[in-house]
Formats: structure tokens, sequence, C-alpha cells
């Protein structure tokens, strides 16, 4: 972008924190995850917060992954949960 007096200067990027509702499965899981992988390549995806009420396959897979893991209760809110772990100022909802 060019700035003002016509010296061309680095745009800052905001990084984004993905949340993953994890509700249909490991194999659902681990493709959400590794579609996010471009978006961290690429300098927009800071960091992932996995949510599930079902800690059992969810947890392991966020770990291997370095994404942090929520467990949630049956009256949770998934988004709200997450938005309170997110170090973004930004979040996308998955």
């Amino acid at each position: 972008m060019f700035h003002a007096q016509g010296e061309f200067k680095q745009r800052e990027r905001t990084l984004i924190t993905a949340l993953v509702h994890a509700r249909h499965g490991p194999e659902a899981l681990a493709a959400t995850l590794a579609a996010l992988v471009p978006g961290v390549a690429e300098g927009l995806v800071g960091d992932a917060v996995v949510l599930a009420a079902e800690p059992g396959y969810a947890a392991p897979i966020a770990e291997a992954a370095g994404a942090d893991f929520v467990p949630l209760g049956p009256a949770d809110d998934p988004w709200r949960a997450g938005a309170a772990r997110a170090r973004r100022p930004w979040v996308l909802c998955l």
C-alpha cells in the first residue's frame, strides 16, 4: 500500500483466532484444522481454539495441532467460551 507521501509502506496484518466447534468426529476436526494451515502460512490465522463437549477425541487432536482446547459443558455457549480463550481481537467461528 502506498503512503500519502508516495512511499511504499508494508501494511500491518491483524491476525485472527480460529474457533473450531468440534461436533462431527475426529476426521472432520482434523480436516478443519488442516484447512487453516494456508491461513497460518499467509500470516492471517494466529492461533486456534477447539471447543468440544466430548474431549475424548478432540483434546488430543487439538494438542497435536498446537491449538488450545476448551471442554464444553451441557449449557455452555461454544462461541462465548471460545471468545473468552481467544488471543486475538478478531475471531473466525467454524
